[in-house]
């Protein structure tokens, strides 16, 4: 990681100016490369799947936290709810290899 920092287009920028805010996008920016892309997605999903209200958290601060982690999710191309991929699953259960796009829909729709 500390590599791919220094190889960063704007690291002598930032090294020169002492910008650590600049050097927080950049590790940022390598963090959520393509590279990650699926390393960060499981990882946002357990969050999210996992992030329940504290004893002294108020109903607005966990209302801040499922914004920010659902504005995560969209960064990183997720969805929230029914997906394709759930109906197929679904289909493919039931035994139908080739669904066509009805079945994938009734299958949305119904599960």
């Amino acid at each position: 990681m500390k590599d791919k920092i220094s190889n960063h287009e704007d690291y002598n920028k930032v090294k020169h100016t002492r910008d650590t805010l600049s050097l927080l996008k950049i590790i940022k920016h390598l963090m959520y490369e393509e590279i990650h892309d699926v390393h960060n997605q499981v990882r946002v999903t357990i969050n999210l799947l996992k992030m329940h209200q504290e004893c002294h958290q108020s109903p607005q601060e966990i209302h801040d936290q499922f914004t920010g982690m659902r504005q995560v999710c969209k960064e990183l191309g997720l969805k929230i709810g029914k997906s394709e991929q759930a109906a197929r699953a679904v289909l493919k259960k039931d035994g139908v290899m080739n669904p066509t796009e009805e079945q994938i829909k009734e299958a949305s729709t119904r599960y």
